[in-house]
């Protein structure tokens, strides 16, 4: 890639580093255009406002510019945070006066507002910062690591089929048998009604008594910090023997956050996915009863399961292979999911670049390209992607693009199990958890803690990969009993078992109840491992004891993203040998805040199963009947007295139906299911039907659920689960932690925010309102030019999040002092003023302004010149209305960084700047309100009060001016020589000043004669950083000694964006302090890297301070550095969304618990300049235009967000 000269150096030659003749006619054309506008205008100069040249339009320093440095010691400026960065280096900025007599360059407190050099600077040469550089890069790929056929994740047959002979060669001639007649009377899929809608089945399952075969509660624990539990279920279970032919219906849709359907497959022949099971997925209704387990916990996620082992690894090679047949199984895959109502899939090929599977070499570099493409299409609609991996070293170099996974998949399932089997010729445990003394050198590495770090080690971020835990046993066939230690000779595969029918294999139930029969010796391996001999036979399998060392070594101390379990239906679920689903109970304890209730029932009181039992007499499902007199007076689910079997439902038409639950078991008010006793509180109550028919458009609460809450949207309800202990707040609109929330248990009501926190049950509000708040959001042109994932164009915007978008920046010709692009090839070439201002059509009410100056911009003298000069303001002034008009924009901002003092400098500047700024403001409000629609003027202004005396005069601009936003950021930064935070709230008692916090600027310009009301607090969505002196003093005000490391993104030392900041917070172990006052946001330190930053708690704070204080609102700088592709998995946009949320009165769905890491689509764009036969399509780093010519930029991707989706692609979305 060839490096990229500095703007500033030559202007770039059209014919032959730009586009050739087409390219240069349209400037051309777009700078007589311009021309003539001002010609229009009546002037009689003759000067053209601009040159005729393209390369004219990038600004070029003038007498008193700074150009960077590369030392460490120079002050922090703004240019960092105003530009993607030459290299990653400190930016000069400018000398700051006032430095402290140590030689450290000091804060004044009048003057401290410290310069906005790397925050608002613009961008050169795009070239990473070594010291920053993923050392992942430095690995060189190994090859195989010598295991020849050892190791290979073994034949899985036995675990992914039903219970008959299934050949190895052709998994195609296997075919599951004949359904059994079921033990349940009303058979494995009866459903009853229970929500009083017909569109809601509840699973309500009488079960033989002999067996206690209902279902029993695992319990509802809330899993805790996010960690999943992934639960497989085989979904040939039903064909086992009675009574262990498990269906979905005995499925606890509590236990599981997500739940996967294993399997579907591919169709060879066109490479489409199909049910390998129809009958049973489609006809009998598999895929149906998974699905509706999501009516009784929204919060379940279930997915398809695609490929296993029986399916084999050629069609897979084949369909990856070409872009024609990707796409083809990715548009099937949709139809698929949409049609069946899942919510993701799983990607279970065994295995991309298995040569022995029937892979290829290409595999690994095709099968990221489907994953990144599958992952397009899923953001879309909000699903889940995820996939099946091994853990076997040569498997993963050969087959797996780990960083790519790692950032597509939205987690990763490592199968840590079947890494030993009979076909090695020894016995040995399938799943250890680590490295052991009796293991060869060919399995030293072939273990579940060498495998997850392996993955890890590779670049997929831990939170992301889930530990596979076996709810099975491999068996063998010993050729010496007496040779029975661990990695002794077997023959071959162990007895087949009573249930699962098949040699090698006993499922956990299998395992236990051959226990309760004696005989066999228990030993544990160097690992902890269990395994039992007997005879020849040698079982090795997982217990309660060895789930809980791997969930807390692995999962907890280890950092990873939670469980996985094949398969659900392999646990002792029905309780044969004890207490019921104790290894799936055993990794729920350890992964929640609690223990969950666990079902008490011994095995002295279960009699021993046979394979096919008698019927013994059922419980009766519940009875319907017509109320002999209604007892309910509003539709609803109605419990009276202590009859706590029974229960009446009351429709619209107050027609009420009485309702009895099987014998043993009283009805769940709160989960309006037929429950047992100890998971019911008893009494009368009372439970609302769901407002589906959506009358009026609005957020409801949950009258029996504090944490739900519905939006009805166009006559559709989705329901929603506020995150991990918040509770939904009915006079806000929005989940907050429960001392603060109002729950009202008793009545659904309808939320509206206003800004003054009182509640109005009537009429919701969706959008801003006349009474809502400003949210001023700027936009960066230069962001364009960022490395790949920070690049932000304007489709990366959404409209309805911001009332007002500025456009930063324009300049002004130092020779002419007429306002212009800054950047002709981004402004008008790529059409970025067009598509800023085609934002209104998706939000009409949002303005949108373009800004003039910013940091880089102010450090010369010309608007010094501009001001000082009647005849030049005139000028500027009318050339403006002009420009404005000519492109659509609503308004100008006035960004000049400052009069008196330009960037911070007071002893350079002039002190009739401040006497001229106010002349050309008064000048341009007057030439602004003579046009219909009348245009808006705003200034960005600074927040230290030594600054505000000199540049402003306070009520001038207060008469002329519609808003003014604040700069109240960079309060602190690295040139202090000691840590503080980036824009503080308020005073704290160690601060040195009491000047420098935001409170303190807002009031000084309110004393000085401004409105609340037209007076914005900036926000930052950027952190500054310091590099600590000594990393054990790392609080607030400790010795630093410079600038802490650049970001992958900003590349630029000394500040990193909130995106930057949450990826390294959330995956790198930082340490994160808060202030419970809310004077600061938060602050974080790993090693001797500090950082102060605001996150989505502490700008709520902040809204909240805006409201409660009567200004105008917020000043967000910038919106490109939030996390708008959702890498840190909250939400996309979390800053931003916050401030809507608050300032805006926008509904948006909250945060999902646990989080996630759903991106925005890519944005795709074909706009049609057809004035000047120019069209553009920008999308995988290609812009093509009619004349067969280049633009030769950077390269660049970009997402969109689009809040008219945020309904669509919720994680808790249940729609009726």
């Amino acid at each position: 890639m060839r490096t990229q000269r500095p703007t500033w150096a030559v202007a770039p030659r059209p014919s032959v580093e730009g586009c050739a003749m087409g390219m240069t006619m349209k400037v051309v054309t777009m700078v007589t255009l311009l021309a003539a506008v001002v010609a229009g205008g009546g002037e009689k100069s003759g000067r053209a406002a601009y040159p005729q040249v393209p390369g004219a339009f990038v600004p070029r320093p003038v007498q008193g510019s700074v150009l960077p440095d590369a030392s460490d010691s120079v002050p922090f400026s703004r240019s960092a945070v105003e530009s993607v960065p030459v290299t990653a280096q400190v930016y000069t900025g400018l000398q700051v006066e006032n430095s402290s007599p140590s030689g450290r360059r000091g804060v004044n407190e009048d003057f401290g507002a410290f310069s906005r050099g790397d925050v608002e600077s613009y961008p050169a040469v795009l070239k990473p910062y070594s010291a920053d550089r993923d050392p992942y890069e430095e690995l060189v790929a190994t090859e195989g690591d010598g295991y020849g056929s050892y190791g290979q994740a073994g034949f899985r047959l036995a675990v992914e089929s039903p219970p008959i002979f299934t050949a190895l060669h052709d998994p195609s001639e296997a075919f599951p048998m004949n359904v059994h007649s079921n033990s349940r009377p009303f058979g494995h899929l009866s459903e009853s009604i229970v929500h009083g809608d017909s569109r809601y089945i509840g699973h309500s399952i009488p079960t033989p008594a002999q067996y206690s075969y209902y279902n029993p509660r695992i319990g509802t624990t809330r899993v805790n910090e996010g960690y999943k539990i992934v639960c497989y279920y085989e979904s040939w279970a039903i064909y086992r023997p009675q009574p262990l032919d498990f269906s979905v219906s005995d499925i606890d849709p509590f236990a599981c956050t997500h739940l996967i359907y294993a399997f579907a497959g591919l169709d060879e022949t066109n490479y489409t996915i199909k049910s390998l099971d129809p009958d049973y997925d489609i006809v009998t209704g598999g895929y149906k009863a998974a699905v509706t387990l999501k009516a009784q916990n929204p919060l379940l996620k279930v997915m398809i399961g695609l490929g296993g082992w029986n399916e084999g690894g050629r069609k897979y090679s084949r369909m990856v292979s070409t872009e024609e047949t990707r796409q083809k199984f990715i548009k099937s895959v949709v139809k698929f999911l949409d049609e069946h109502h899942f919510d993701g899939l799983d990607f279970d090929w065994e295995y991309p670049g298995a040569s022995d599977r029937g892979g290829r070499d290409t595999d690994k570099e095709n099968f990221a390209a489907l994953i990144k493409e599958l992952s397009a299409q899923f953001m879309l609609r909000g699903w889940v992607l995820s996939a099946a991996v091994s853990p076997a070293r040569f498997r993963v170099n050969e087959g797996y693009d780990v960083p790519t996974l790692g950032q597509y998949l939205d987690f990763i399932n490592v199968m840590t199990y079947d890494l030993r089997g009979p076909w090695d010729g020894m016995a040995d445990h399938h799943s250890p958890l680590k490295t052991r003394d009796s293991d060869s050198w060919a399995y030293k590495s072939l273990n579940v803690l060498d495998g997850l770090s392996y993955w890890a080690d590779k670049g997929a971020p831990k939170h992301k990969l889930v530990l596979g835990v076996p709810f099975y046993a491999r068996t063998f066939t010993l050729s010496d009993p007496s040779d029975n230690k661990p990695g002794a000779k077997a023959t071959s595969g162990g007895t087949e078992g009573r249930y699962t029918r098949d040699r090698g294999l006993y499922a956990y139930y299998e395992v236990c109840q051959e226990q309760r029969n004696g005989g066999w010796t228990r030993q544990r391996d160097g690992a902890g491992g269990p395994y039992m001999v007997k005879k020849d036979q040698w079982v090795g399998y997982e217990d309660v004891e060895y789930v809980n060392l791997k969930v807390m070594d692995m999962v907890r101390n280890g950092g990873y993203g939670g469980a996985m379990v094949w398969a659900i239906d392999l646990d002792d679920y029905l309780g044969m040998c004890g207490k019921r689903w104790p290894l799936l109970s055993a990794i729920r304890i350890r992964l929640a805040d609690g223990s969950p209730p666990i079902d008490d029932v011994t095995s002295s009181s279960v009699p021993e199963p046979e394979p096919e039992p008698s019927p013994e007499p059922e419980p009766e499902p519940p009875k319907s009947a017509p109320a002999t007199s209604s007892p309910a007076e509003r539709p609803g689910v109605h419990r009276l007295s202590q009859e706590c079997n029974t229960y009446y439902i009351c429709n619209r038409k107050f027609e009420t139906t009485k309702f009895v639950c099987p014998t043993g078991l009283l009805f769940d008010l709160r989960r309006r299911i037929c429950n047992r006793p100890e998971h019911v509180t008893c009494g009368p109550g009372y439970s609302p039907v769901s407002r589906r028919d959506c009358a009026e458009d609005g957020l409801y609460n949950n009258p029996s659920d504090c944490t739900m809450y519905t939006w009805c949207r166009s006559g559709i309800a989705t329901h929603f689960s506020c995150p991990l202990g918040m509770n939904f707040d009915s006079l806000r609109g929005m989940c907050v932690e429960p001392p603060e929330a109002t729950c009202n248990n008793h009545e659904m009501v309808q939320a509206l925010v206003h800004d003054n926190s009182t509640l109005n049950l009537r009429k919701p509000v969706f959008r801003q309102t006349q009474e809502s708040h400003r949210v001023v959001c700027f936009f960066p042109n230069w962001a364009l030019n960022r490395p790949a994932e920070g690049v932000f164009v304007p489709e990366n915007i959404d409209p309805s999040l911001c009332s007002h978008i500025v456009y930063s920046f324009a300049t002004i010709d130092a020779s002419t002092l007429l306002l212009q692009p800054y950047d002709i090839a981004v402004d008008i070439s790529r059409d970025f003023y067009k598509r800023v201002i085609a934002l209104k059509q998706r939000q009409p009410s949002v303005k949108v302004l373009i800004s003039v100056g910013g940091w880089v911009d102010s450090g010369t003298d010309k608007y010094s010149k501009l001001v000082a000069d009647p005849r030049a303001r005139q000028n500027f002034t009318q050339f403006s209305v002009r420009m404005l008009k000519a492109f659509g924009f609503d308004g100008l901002d006035l960004h000049w960084l400052y009069p008196t003092c330009p960037q911070t400098r007071c002893s350079a500047g002039f002190p009739d700047d401040k006497r001229g700024f106010s002349a050309l403001v008064s000048e341009l409000r007057a030439a602004y309100d003579r046009e219909s629609p009348r245009l808006l003027l705003t200034a960005t202004v600074a927040a230290a009060r030594g600054i505000i005396a000199r540049a402003y005069d306070a009520p001038s601009l207060n008469r002329n001016l519609d808003f003014l936003n604040v700069l109240t950021i960079d309060f602190h930064t690295h040139r202090d020589g000691k840590t503080g935070h980036v824009s503080p709230l308020y005073q704290r008692p160690d601060d040195e000043y009491e000047s420098q916090n935001s409170a303190f600027a807002l009031e000084y310009w309110v004393r000085e004669g401004v409105d609340r009301s037209k007076l914005n607090l900036g926000i930052p969505f950027y952190g500054q950083t310091f590099q600590l002196a000594n990393p054990g003093q790392n609080g607030l005000n400790a010795p630093t000694i410079g600038p802490g490391d650049a970001g992958p993104i900003t590349l630029q030392r000394g500040m990193l964006s909130y995106m930057e900041m949450c990826q390294r917070i959330r995956d790198r172990g930082w340490q994160i302090a808060r202030d419970p006052s809310g004077a600061i946001g938060p602050f974080a330190h790993r090693g001797d890297q500090w950082v102060s930053y605001d996150d989505p708690t502490s700008v709520a704070f902040k809204a909240n301070y805006v409201k409660s204080k009567g200004f105008g609102g917020v000043m967000a700088w910038s919106i490109d550095f939030d996390d708008f592709s959702n890498k840190c998995c909250r939400e996309p946009m979390p800053l931003l969304r916050t401030l809507a949320r608050e300032l805006l009165n926008i509904p948006l769905a909250p945060p999902r618990p646990g989080g996630d890491c759903t991106t925005p689509p890519p944005a795709h764009m074909g706009v049609d300049s057809s004035s000047n036969n120019f069209s553009y399509y920008e999308k995988n780093n290609h812009i093509n235009n009619h004349h067969t010519c280049a633009l030769n930029h950077n390269a660049y991707n970009h997402n969109s967000l689009n809040h008219d989706m945020v309904v669509d692609t919720s994680p808790y979305n249940n729609q009726d």
